[in-house]
């Protein structure tokens, strides 16, 4: 570590910030509002522990909530502590479930493999139980042709009891607990609030409360970390007679209305009580949906941490050995925590030796708490507060922005309720502006009489920013909806202002897309029983990756309506040999369709020429040849020249394709899919109005204006802020109706923004800006009505402000001719010409925190399969396409195999056999080979697992390290940052260890190579070899992270051969000599270098084989 960097980073602090720092051991809670400087202090608090203790770099646990954070974070700590910030564990909670899982297999699902499932997937499962619902069930509920009102309901309210940390068990107990109390709690409210609410009836309600405190209720209350009703009712009948005072019945009158009811006998009882039964029901719901979850082989995404607490709180072995590992805890955005990441936290915080006194330190705002809408609970603040008697510190000092912006920030915020200042006594949190270099800038707010003309202005203002020397990255544009960005980015686009802009668009509405699934719908028509949809081939002849003369098509449509023939017909006959080969490339597609899988005839319309032989040894083979003409869909999107000239484009286009790919990949796990299967799909996901969502940004430049909505831009700063639309009914929207609600003391459901939430967003907005703040609004909507400015903006502090004002015609310069150009911005722009984009910053998002694995290397320096070309397109742009027949049997055997040591370290002996070859069968099934290809690869692989136990079952050991993942240990050489995964690493001493690799296929003899083809094989293994050797000598928590720091040798690889019969040697020993190592060392770390900085060399003067890859290596080596 650097010392002197900390030692000057630290020297910058502030005394708050420097106690924060030095607090090292035990709980720590401290409150940071924005621009405060957390991130520093967060990259030094781990230096700090790193240099005052013994402790390593793998025992840090950094939890935060975004992958953006958790970059931002590795980044500024490896300024402060160099290589050291790549071993240190930095994740989010999502991602560290994810971790513990992969780690420790033989704790989770009974060492079974499960497969995260989407929505649709979710939906269908959902679906099947509430076909089965008894027809008085609460949640059986249809409305006509629109299924079930309560499926959907049903499926957010299990996620939002996921997320508080519930199991269907624990769910039920509270709801049955729930009513036990409502059973004794009614009869006695009813008496007192039957009757109007008055002064007279004042002493009696303090009657009641004096009453319930002698109630001994919370017996039995199943949930520790939540809290029973009883408690809840008690509480807020107190704080309401308080409030009252004797004095009025207001504050009464809201209790009443906020927790009483009459139900269908007319008496009064508590809301929560009426809802029991439809509670009950969805517990039972959940419970089922749980069951079949697992008995179909899937987890969600909220599964992660429920699991992973249940197997903490069920497995000593694992709490222990996760308390060992992650010595010192720091969470980012602790605000943002919901109940489950909380338990999750508890139990691996604590220990036997101080289970109160964890080191750990929480990070947060409450006044930034915006994600109520993923089950994050403020409550976690103050619940640590109290449990662990933390102390707090308040950084109060901001080096962001400047004085007038906070204190309009503080006018907004202060009108909030639920805040940490209104509940911590003596707390402050009143921020001051202290960074002498900011310079003064303006807080200006506008009104102008329609959007239109309010982005007109912003266009136009930020226009003149650039031009006065603002950095366009320097500019945000922040809005509450995208929507109203998206309008934003015509106008920009109208005023050429480069835009970088990150939204969600549905994969299925992307022209390409649509091609592919039209294509598909008229295919399966054809192969089916049910008539051809001959309706289709009117547009799928015009799309345009065919290339087709328009004249010809229209030719087809007369001759067709003339001899009334279908069009498929005419184009048969049709002079034209394109449009024969065509109508003859759908008819023997259809034709394949019927045997052959969804995925190769998908290839087959996109118009691949090979297919991936394997995942870790990315080979490439030809691609199954289904038709005579080779579709012209991908050389049309997807050619060299598109990529150079439209790279935007090109990304989009592909990134939509990856998502598509991928959800088909996960739709009816298990099952072989046929064309047919890709119809379903897309027919379910519009029945459901699903949409298939995909995140990848839209950047015209690498120096461009933000567009972002005010959850993106948490986190975030610039120079000058936008702040779009302060409208009521757009940053104050009113609650959401939910047919689902739960009761008081679970409140793990938004039932909408309150004030205080609207406030929060509003503020972070605001806060993100260093110098110039801009809001705006609009007298008149699109649709001509009236459109109320935000309340809480029109305050009496900002109608007095000079800066604040309606725009005025002469100021905004609201001529005629600019009134007609401010409406049609947006018209213009969709006709405006592409921006030239710059290839290299496209393609650097792909390149965020890069590692290089052995694949990676291999592929770039393999020039028989492209060498650097197919690296950009396998491993930067990751093309989906099928996996070649033998890859996925490769595959299967290395699954089996896996889960053969999982249940050998589970259950400390060896499973039999047929354990083994069902596991195989089970992960060639999830390849979804054809029927055919299923069959022979099935029966093979059997025989040759049969062969590999019988020949090596006194060999399985149980201290074996099997697919050990190196993506998050930390493994870095030189400059370069290394993963990969190991087949298998045995310990030989305390100070060496073996790598093997398991290989399917034929066996090698030794290391020279008989052909062209062995020989660049034979290359490929030696480094991939001498690759593991170099990530387990420089990783530094590869057995027994928390109890040594000495580091293993590797001294020799070994290829293992699965399917080596009688008379192969079925291992392959690889001496790995030093001038090899240092050689290969060399090499990735240039390899690793021209990937980052994206320096692909020309290689068309090598030859395709051995001696061309060797000559390349040589020269990269120079």
């Amino acid at each position: 570590m650097e010392l002197k960097i900390f030692d000057q980073e630290y020297a910058k602090l502030n005394q708050s910030q420097k106690k924060a720092v030095d607090t090292i051991y035990g709980p720590l809670l401290v409150i940071a509002g924005p621009g405060s400087g957390k991130t520093q202090i967060l990259s030094l608090r781990v230096a700090n522990i790193l240099k005052k203790t013994d402790t390593l770099p793998s025992n840090i646990l950094c939890l935060t909530f975004t992958d953006s954070a958790a970059v931002n974070m590795r980044k500024r700590l490896t300024g402060i502590i160099g290589q050291d910030a790549y071993r240190v564990a930095i994740h989010t909670f999502h991602n560290f479930g994810t971790e513990i899982i992969s780690r420790h297999p033989e704790f989770f699902y009974n060492a079974a493999s499960f497969s995260p499932a989407d929505e649709i997937t979710q939906i269908e499962v959902l679906s099947k139980i509430f076909k089965n619902l008894d027809h008085d069930n609460p949640l059986n509920k249809t409305y006509f042709d629109q299924g079930f009102s309560f499926l959907k309901p049903t499926l957010k309210a299990i996620g939002q009891i996921k997320k508080a940390g519930l199991s269907p068990n624990e769910f039920l107990l509270i709801i049955r607990h729930n009513q036990k109390v409502f059973e004794v709690l009614n009869p006695l409210f009813e008496n007192v609030f039957s009757k109007t609410v008055s002064k007279g009836a004042i002493p009696e309600i303090k009657k009641l409360a004096q009453a319930l405190k002698s109630l001994d209720l919370e017996k039995d209350f199943p949930v520790s970390h939540f809290r029973s009703v009883h408690q809840i009712i008690q509480k807020s009948l107190e704080l309401t007679l308080e409030e009252s005072g004797g004095n009025t019945t207001k504050p009464i009158t809201l209790f009443k209305s906020k927790w009483l009811a009459k139900n269908e006998n007319k008496k009064i009882c508590f809301k929560d009580s009426l809802n029991f039964e439809k509670l009950s029901a969805l517990a039972e719901v959940y419970n089922q949906y749980s069951q079949a979850m697992r008995e179909s082989g899937y987890f969600d995404f909220d599964d992660m941490l429920i699991d992973t607490i249940q197997a903490v709180q069920q497995n000593k072995v694992l709490a222990y050995e996760l308390q060992e590992q992650y010595q010192f805890i720091l969470v980012d955005e602790f605000q943002d925590t919901n109940d489950a990441q909380m338990r999750l936290l508890d139990l691996i915080a604590k220990s036997e030796i101080s289970p109160n006194e964890p080191n750990l330190m929480a990070v947060g705002d409450d006044d930034q708490a915006i994600y109520k809408f993923q089950g994050a609970e403020l409550s976690n603040i103050l619940s640590f507060q109290e449990k662990y008697k933390a102390p707090i510190i308040s950084l109060l000092e901001n080096y962001r922005s400047t004085g007038e912006i906070l204190e309009l920030a503080k006018q907004i915020i202060r009108q909030g309720e639920n805040r940490l200042e209104n509940k911590i006594k003596d707390l402050k949190k009143e921020l001051v502006a202290i960074n002498p270099e900011k310079r003064a800038g303006e807080v200006i707010f506008k009104s102008f009489p329609t959007n239109v003309h309010e982005l007109h202005w912003v266009a136009k203002k930020i226009s003149d920013l650039i031009k006065a020397g603002e950095e366009p990255n320097e500019i945000a544009i922040i809005a509450r909806e995208h929507k109203i960005l998206q309008e934003a980015a015509k106008y920009l686009q109208k005023q050429n202002i480069p835009v970088s802009y990150e939204r969600q668009r549905d994969v299925l509405t992307q022209p390409h897309i649509k091609q592919i699934i039209t294509i598909a719908d008229y295919i399966s028509s054809l192969s089916g029983q049910n008539q051809a949809k001959d309706n289709l081939l009117p547009e799928i002849l015009s799309y345009p990756f065919w290339e087709l003369d328009r004249v010809k098509i229209w030719q087809i449509s007369l001759t067709s309506n003339k001899e009334r023939k279908p069009w498929l017909e005419i184009m048969l006959e049709f002079p034209d040999k394109k449009i024969n080969a065509i109508a003859r490339f759908l008819i023997e597609l259809s034709a394949a369709s019927k045997y052959e899988t969804l995925e190769h005839v998908m290839d087959a319309i996109i118009g691949y020429s090979v297919s991936l032989v394997g995942e870790e040894d990315v080979m490439t083979a030809p691609a199954k040849q289904l038709t005579e003409y080779n579709s012209n869909f991908r050389n049309y999107y997807f050619s060299k020249e598109n990529l150079k000239q439209n790279t935007q484009e090109y990304l989009l286009f592909l990134s939509a394709l990856k998502v598509f790919y991928d959800a088909l990949r996960e739709y009816k796990q298990g099952e072989i899919l046929k064309i047919g299967d890709l119809v379903e799909f897309v027919k379910v996901h519009q029945e459901h109005k699903l949409s298939l969502p995909d995140q990848t940004p839209f950047i015209d430049s690498s120096n461009a204006v933000n567009l972002m909505t005010a959850h993106k831009a948490k986190g975030q700063e610039f120079g000058s802020v936008f702040v779009l639309s302060c409208q009521n009914d757009i940053w104050a929207k009113t609650k959401i109706f939910s047919l689902l609600s739960f009761p008081e003391n679970l409140k793990i459901a938004p039932a909408g923004d309150t004030q205080d939430d609207q406030l929060r967003l509003f503020y972070v907005a605001l806060t993100r800006s260093k110098k110039n703040l801009y809001l705006s609004s609009y007298e008149t909507d699109e649709k001509g009505d009236s459109s109320l400015v935000l309340n809480f903006v029109v305050d009496k502090f900002i109608v007095q402000k000079p800066s604040f004002a309606k725009a005025s015609e002469g100021e905004a310069g609201f001529s005629e001719n600019e009134t007609i150009e401010a409406i049609s911005a947006p018209i213009l722009a969709l006709h405006a010409p592409p921006f030239k984009n710059n290839e290299k910053t496209l393609l650097e998002q792909f390149l965020q925190e890069y590692k290089i694995s052995p694949t990676h290397l291999n592929n770039f320096l393999d020039l028989s399969q492209g060498g650097p070309q197919n690296f950009i397109e396998q491993n930067i742009l990751f093309f989906p396409q099928a996996k070649s027949p033998s890859g996925a049997f490769g595959s299967a055997i290395h699954k089996a195999i896996e889960q053969l040591y999982v249940y050998l370290k589970n259950q400390g002996k060896l499973p039999e056999l047929e354990f083994v070859l069902q596991k195989f069968e089970q992960a060639l099934k999830s390849e979804r080979l054809s029927e055919q290809e299923f069959a022979q690869r099935l029966s093979k692989g059997k025989s040759v697992l049969k062969n590999y136990f019988e020949r090596n079952k006194d060999n399985f050991k149980q201290t074996d390290l099997i697919e050990t993942n190196f993506r998050n240990r930390g493994v870095v050489l030189g400059e370069a940052l290394l993963t990969g995964k190991i087949d298998k690493i045995r310990e030989i001493n305390s100070k060496e260890v073996l790598v093997s690799d398991l290989k399917t296929g034929q066996p090698l003899d030794n290391w020279q190579g008989k052909g062209e083809y062995e020989k660049t094989k034979v290359y490929k293994y030696k480094n991939q070899l001498g690759f593991y050797k170099l990530l387990v000598e420089n990783s530094q928590d590869l057995l027994k992270p928390s109890l040594t720091r000495s580091k293993y040798q590797v001294n020799q690889g070994v290829l293992e051969f699965v399917e080596a019969g009688k008379n192969a040697n079925p291992v392959l020993e690889l001496q790995l000599e030093k001038d090899f190592i240092d050689r290969l060392s060399k090499l990735i770390q240039v390899v690793y270098s021209r990937i980052v900085n994206l320096d692909f060399p020309d290689v068309s003067k090598y030859s395709p084989d051995i001696k061309g890859i060797l000559e390349f290596e040589e020269n990269l080596l120079k």
